[in-house]
């Protein structure tokens, strides 16, 4: 099926799926870190980079990058989305229509932190953002898109004689 603008997810939808991942990623440190502060108090075992760096030092700050990294790199390599994404109901595929493999989840991962990422997001084409682009993938609305390949499958039937 074509990938069009219309199956895309909209900017606001976007911004919403950052801002649920921006929060549930403080959630999950926060748990962790209360996990660490646990294991530390009765074992004396250190879980947690934070323990050596402090969160505000640029070593703290590349932890927090490499988690924040890997906390989409995860979600969106084993199922396509986030929790932001689950939320709003959209999800991650190339723009071939199939299930983005590790390169271009990688690849989009990667890209995730660039300046300006976000200046894409105005163009009106598939790939919207630098790092939607330049993996090959798109984000998708899942009902525009359930409803567009229902819509095709209905039309590719046409004129097929399922009598037999």
């Amino acid at each position: 099926m074509d990938i069009t603008l219309d199956i895309s997810a909209s900017g606001n939808k976007r911004v919403l799926n950052y801002l649920i991942d921006t929060l549930a990623f403080i959630f999950v440190n926060f748990v962790f870190g209360i996990i660490a502060g646990f294991i530390y108090s009765v074992f004396h075992i250190s879980v947690s980079p934070f323990h050596y760096y402090n969160v505000a030092s640029w070593q703290g700050m590349l932890w927090l990058m490499f988690f924040w990294l890997l906390y989409y790199f995860i979600m969106e390599f084993f199922w396509q989305q986030t929790i932001g994404k689950f939320f709003t109901g959209t999800k991650v595929i190339t723009v071939n229509d199939k299930e983005p493999g590790f390169a271009p989840m990688l690849l989009r991962t990667l890209l995730r932190p660039t300046p300006f990422g976000f200046l894409y997001f105005n163009e009106f084409k598939i790939g919207k953002t630098l790092h939607d682009r330049l993996s090959g993938t798109v984000v998708i609305d899942r009902k525009k898109y359930a409803e567009a390949a229902m819509l095709k499958d209905e039309f590719d039937q046409i004129g097929v004689n399922t009598e037999q």
